[in-house]
């Protein structure tokens, strides 16, 4: 029996995710029932990866192939921009780095093209470590790099994010500025970020978790990741806008990222079955 496209893309996405993360499919049956209630209701959810080198990532693949989640992503590195474009249709690319400016800039290329940053690495820091070798610098490249509020206001992006995912590479701080206003219209928020600085002029973890407070969300969940020898320098940070600041939707789309992230649901609200 031929199956449709989208459902293969479905079940690809599904067997890869539940082989990285050792789940098993009754966890995706729970996923897609939240999610089922919470389009019943509401519009499809949105998430924006900033620092898409990688992909959108395995959680969001599956959802996205079936036209459930509406995403987009920004890359700078043009040979990885042209890769995604090709790659997916079905996600909005931009060629833009995200920033607290509007400027052209300077994008340092390393050795391992997941530690590249519009930051120079600190090998004063890195060369403590033996992993310190895939920050070295291989090249330059110049970038595009803009604030969110300006390419919302300018027409250029359709919708500011209901879950933001970040893997910038020590420009964490920068992005949440760029985004201005339009960050009070995200719910959550999952951060790479680090302990120490292994960019120079890099914000560490604490001065994002105090921006992020300010603005109105809570610390959910931490998860250490790297390869600095045994030390927890780098991890992954899951931010959630505090509940007196949701409204009926945005309880729903909590309940949905925290599943989608595999971080424990919260009880359902009533008002959200009525």
């Amino acid at each position: 029996m031929n199956l449709p496209e989208k459902d293969i893309l479905f079940r690809i996405g599904r067997r890869v995710a539940e082989k990285m993360f050792h789940r098993i499919s009754p966890k995706f049956i729970r996923l897609n029932r939240t999610l089922e209630l919470h389009n019943c209701r509401f519009s499809k959810p949105n998430v924006i990866v900033i620092g898409a080198a990688g992909g959108i990532g395995p959680l969001y693949y599956p959802w996205v192939m079936r036209n459930s989640i509406v995403a987009a992503g920004f890359e700078p590195e043009k040979k990885a921009f042209e890769r995604l474009t090709q790659r997916n249709k079905k996600i909005t690319w931009y060629p833009y780095a995200l920033g607290d400016k509007n400027i052209n800039s300077i994008f340092y290329l390393t050795k391992n093209l997941r530690c590249s940053s519009c930051l120079e690495p600190n090998m004063d820091l890195l060369s403590e470590y033996p992993v310190g070798k895939w920050f070295s610098i291989q090249s330059t490249q110049k970038i595009k790099l803009r604030r969110f509020d300006t390419l919302y206001e300018s027409g250029k992006i359709f919708f500011p994010p209901d879950f933001l995912h970040f893997d910038v590479q020590g420009f964490e701080y920068q992005v949440l500025e760029g985004f201005g206003r339009y960050l009070d219209a995200t719910r959550c928020v999952e951060i790479e970020t680090q302990l120490k600085p292994i960019y120079k002029r890099q914000r560490l973890f604490f001065e994002l978790k105090e921006y992020l407070e300010q603005r109105g969300f809570y610390l959910r969940a931490i998860e250490p990741q790297g390869y600095f020898e045994g030390e927890i320098l780098e991890l992954n940070a899951f931010f959630v806008k505090k509940n007196e600041n949701l409204d009926d939707r945005g309880r729903s789309l909590v309940n949905l990222w925290e599943t989608i992230c595999m971080l424990g649901q919260r009880p359902v609200v009533p008002t959200q079955l009525e």
